[in-house]
Formats: C-alpha cells, sequence, structure tokens
C-alpha cells in the first residue's frame, strides 16, 4: 500500500524526545518560536508534553498497524465471498497508553501561550475523535465478517466500510501531521533550553538531524514509489547528504571517562545503525532505478532500520 491510501501504510512516527534538568534559558541561533526563551520549568513542561503526545501516537500507530493487516486480509473476502476465510489474528492490538506523571496529551501546558493552547486542545479532541471513528468502523467490519454477511452482498458493505476507514484514515493523519509539525518547532526550541549548558547537545543535535534526514527518506520514497523516476534525483541527493553526515557523525569522538561509557556505546551503534540504513536504501534505490517502482516490503525493510537508528537515539538520551 502507498500513501494514496495512508491508514493501510501507517508509517511509523519519526520524533521522541526527552527531558534533561536545567534552569537556564537561551535562545539560540537556529530558534524557531518565542519558547526559546523560555524558563527551564516552562521548557520542561512543554517536552513533557510533546513527549506525552508522542507516545500516545505511538500507542496508536501500533495498533492501526495491526488493524491495517487485518483489513488486507478482510480484503480478499469482500473481493471474492466464496474464497477460504484467511487468518485474522486475535484482531489488532492496542498497546496500552500510560502516562508518566504529569503527561496529559489532551491538556496543554501552561508554559504555551493562548493561541497554542487552543490549537493543540481543539485539535487534539479531534484527533481522538477520528480515532474512537475508526475503532467504531472497524468493530462494524469485524462484526459483518465474523457473521459472515459478505456472503449475503457480495462484500458490498464490507468494501464500503473499507472506503470509510481509508476516509477516517486520511484525515487523521493529516490532522496528526499539522499538529505534529507545530509542535516539534515548538519543542525544538524547548529543547535548546533544556540542552544549553548539556556537554553532549552537539552529539545529541547530530543523532536529531540524521534521523530528520532519515524520516525525510522515507516519506519521499513513499510518496513516489509507484513512480520512483520522478524523484530519483531527490533521492540520491538525500541519500548522498545523508552519508556525509554519517562520515562526520561517525568521527566525532564523546568524551572520555566512565561516566559517558554507555552513551559512547550507544552514539558508536546509532551511527553503525544509519550506515546501515543506507547500504540497505543503496540497494533499494539501484532496484528501483531498474524497475521504476519501490515496493512495499523494500518500504518496511527502510521502516524497520528507522526503527532501529531510534532505538539507539532513545538509549543514548535516556
Amino acid at each position: 500500500m502507498k500513501k494514496t491510501a495512508r491508514l493501510l501504510i501507517f508509517p511509523a512516527f519519526i520524533v521522541t524526545t526527552f527531558i534533561f534538568s536545567c534552569q537556564n534559558g537561551d535562545k539560540g541561533s537556529k530558534a524557531k518560536t518565542p519558547y526559546a526563551e523560555s524558563s527551564g520549568d516552562d521548557a520542561n513542561s512543554i517536552i513533557k508534553y510533546n513527549n506525552g503526545l508522542l507516545a500516545l501516537d505511538d500507542s496508536r500507530d501500533h495498533y492501526l498497524k495491526s488493524l491495517g493487516s487485518n483489513i488486507r486480509n478482510m480484503r480478499k473476502i469482500f473481493d471474492d465471498p466464496k474464497a477460504p476465510i484467511p487468518y485474522m489474528g486475535i484482531g489488532p492490538y492496542e498497546m496500552p497508553y500510560i502516562p508518566r506523571l504529569g503527561e496529559n496529551p489532551s491538556n496543554p501546558p501552561g508554559a504555551l501561550n493562548s493561541s497554542d493552547k487552543k490549537f493543540f486542545k481543539d485539535n487534539v479532541a479531534q484527533l481522538n475523535a477520528l480515532y474512537a471513528q475508526i475503532k467504531g468502523v472497524y468493530k462494524t467490519m469485524s462484526d459483518y465478517v465474523k457473521a459472515q454477511d459478505y456472503k449475503d452482498d457480495n462484500g458490498a458493505k464490507g468494501k464500503a466500510l473499507i472506503d470509510s476507514i481509508d476516509n477516517l484514515g486520511n484525515k487523521y493523519y493529516k490532522l496528526d501531521d499539522q499538529i505534529r509539525a507545530k509542535l516539534s518547532l515548538i519543542a525544538d526550541d524547548a529543547e535548546r533550553v533544556i540542552l544549553k549548558d548539556h556537554p553532549l547537545k552537539e552529539y545529541i543535535y547530530s543523532m536529531k538531524d540524521d534521523r530528520t534526514k532519515v524520516a525525510e527518506i522515507n516519506a519521499l520514497l513513499d510518496s513516489c514509489a509507484n513512480n520512483y523516476k520522478a524523484s530519483e534525483a531527490r533521492a540520491q541527493a538525500a541519500f548522498q547528504a545523508l552519508k556525509a553526515e554519517n562520515e562526520k557523525h561517525t568521527a566525532m569522538t564523546l568524551p572520555g571517562g566512565e561516566q559517558y561509557a554507555s552513551q559512547k556505546n550507544n552514539f558508536g551503534r546509532f551511527n553503525e545503525a544509519v550506515n546501515d540504513f543506507l547500504l540497505e536504501l543503496k540497494r533499494i534505490m539501484r532496484d528501483a532505478s531498474s524497475s521504476g517502482k519501490i515496493t512495499d516490503d523494500n518500504l518496511k525493510s527502510l521502516d524497520s532500520k528507522k526503527e532501529t537508528i531510534r532505538t539507539y537515539y532513545n538509549n543514548f538520551v535516556d
């Protein structure tokens, strides 16, 4: 599945930030919002809100991926009601979201201005409603399949329910993108406050930059999966840019001492994971250059590599 039916792709979310204890503010040369001048406490509350919303996103993403797999199986019997019923498993698994102390995605922090608080409060409420609707439509579809009602109407209702989920899913992810884009700018500037005096901030930013590039490459390939030639030059340029950054970051040396031993290990593994992503990307682009397309399996492979990169990043900052 390509992004034309984004709900059935379920791209993994790309950002996880963290909290360091700090009380000093710093606007920084790359600041994009007024929140780069926040106090340490306000910056921490913004980061905590960001973390909570992203954790909720992760929980929902796991569920929607599982739901999408079941939908693909259901589509087969809607297309051919006489076909054998495929194995559906135990149904979509919803990984519970357990908020940490003070996290509440539905309640933006007081550190945000009134306009931003309203934006997040209203849009997160709408996002929650869309997610509930998706689950409701899927429940209807599941009951329809269990009763084998598709044999009475040749799968007509089932196909309509799939269209409904696709429509709701596209709305959900479009809104989620808008929320995350806005929050990302705010959280990045709040993070600058938190990281102002941190001895490893340059390493953290190097990893964040690499993760951003990886996510952008995956999104680009996903968008041109059916017509790779149209974006081949952009893909090659993105590959070279990430390769150059990976080589530069791999050469970076962390401070010595036992206190940085864990970070040194995870920084090395992170850079190795980025290189592994590049090797897989090179293979996939070579194949796509010949075929003109990128397969779902190749997109999933890159997504898996991206998740490995994310794991080492999280291990570094935890």
